[in-house]
Order: C-alpha cells, then sequence, then structure tokens
C-alpha cells in the first residue's frame, strides 16, 4: 500500500481551506503552513518506506 497522509491533519488546509472564505493571507505564514504539512507528508513516507524494508527482510 502506497503512503497515504491523512488531509484534515494537513496544516495548509487546516489554516486555509475554503471553509475559510479567505481571499488573502501573509505569505511567512502561508509557507509555514506549507512547510509543516510537507513534514507530515515527508514522515508518512519515511514510514512507507521504512515498512517495506522491514517487509523484504
Amino acid at each position: 500500500m502506497a503512503a497515504e497522509v491523512r488531509l484534515v491533519d494537513l496544516a495548509v488546509i487546516k489554516r486555509y481551506s475554503l471553509a475559510v472564505r479567505q481571499e488573502r493571507a501573509p505569505a511567512e505564514e502561508v509557507l509555514e503552513a506549507l512547510e509543516d504539512s510537507a513534514a507530515i507528508v515527508i514522515a508518512a513516507l519515511e514510514q512507507d518506506a521504512a515498512a517495506g524494508e522491514a517487509s523484504e527482510e
């Protein structure tokens, strides 16, 4: 199974979802939310890779 991420865990969606109906936001805050979300996605990929390596042994 490929790595999966719960979308509701991503900071960028929590902060800037369409439900917020916000047209603009400070660029630094958006970048921070994107970095937080990227960290979650990277962790999921690393966990998937580690699980794949463990199953090969």
